[in-house]
């Protein structure tokens, strides 16, 4: 090989060298980019996942109250219904009937 090759060649790689050396510069900059993409991400995740969990918590705990609230809204109707009976009894058969026009109006 001639020295001029020898010059071309060293040339030739050397530019081969200096485009693999921007390419991994440009790939090093889209690994990071992408790191930091991921954890962001895993962290919006992480934080979704624990306000679910505390949804839960809360639906099941708003579902308890909802459904006592319902229980007691059941007996004060059935309450009331016989606190009704009673007091149209009463105006049907006592002197209540003078105030009381309709025992409807009560109920």
């Amino acid at each position: 090989m001639t020295s001029k090759q020898l010059e071309t060649e060293v040339e030739w790689t050397k530019e081969v060298a200096d485009r693999l050396d921007r390419s991994n510069q440009s790939l090093t900059r889209e690994n990071q980019r992408l790191k930091t993409q991921f954890s962001t991400k895993e962290n919006d995740r992480e934080f979704l996942v624990k306000q679910l969990v505390t949804v839960k918590k809360d639906n099941v705990s708003l579902q308890v109250e909802i459904d006592t609230l319902h229980q007691q809204l059941t007996l004060d109707n059935r309450n009331s219904s016989i606190v009704c009976r009673s007091l149209n009894q009463l105006t049907t058969e006592s002197a209540l009937s003078r105030f009381i026009s309709k025992p409807s109006d009560l109920c």
